[in-house]
């Protein structure tokens, strides 16, 4: 990184993001002051996803656009990608939670 560079680097971002996951949907929430709902909501709305298709979720974090995906369609498939191992622990607990309606997610799945 270089000097009076503020962002971080891959690795920072990853243990960051692992240290943050227990409390990062509260804190999503609380940040945004709920407006993530809607947000997801709008994007899954753009997508508008159709029966049959597969959609690649990089940086799925939490797992909650993947699952509002299925929500709307539970005939997608959506394969869910992030670098940080605690927040795909994450994602797959929400997915083990919802399996009865989300049979066919594909999540999710590590990066590098």
């Amino acid at each position: 990184m270089a000097q009076g560079d503020s962002l971080l680097g891959a690795d920072a971002n990853r243990r960051m993001f692992d240290r943050l996951a227990p409390r990062y949907d509260l804190l999503n929430r609380l940040l945004s002051v709920g407006l993530d709902r809607a947000w997801r909501r709008r994007e899954v709305d753009a997508l508008a996803p159709r029966d049959g298709e597969h959609f690649l979720d990089i940086g799925c974090g939490s797992g909650d656009v993947a699952l509002e995906i299925l929500r709307r369609v539970a005939g997608c498939r959506v394969t869910g990608l992030d670098p940080s191992q605690q927040m795909l622990a994450l994602a797959t607990d929400k997915k083990l939670r919802a399996a009865r309606d989300f049979a066919r997610a594909a999540w999710p799945l590590r990066g590098s």
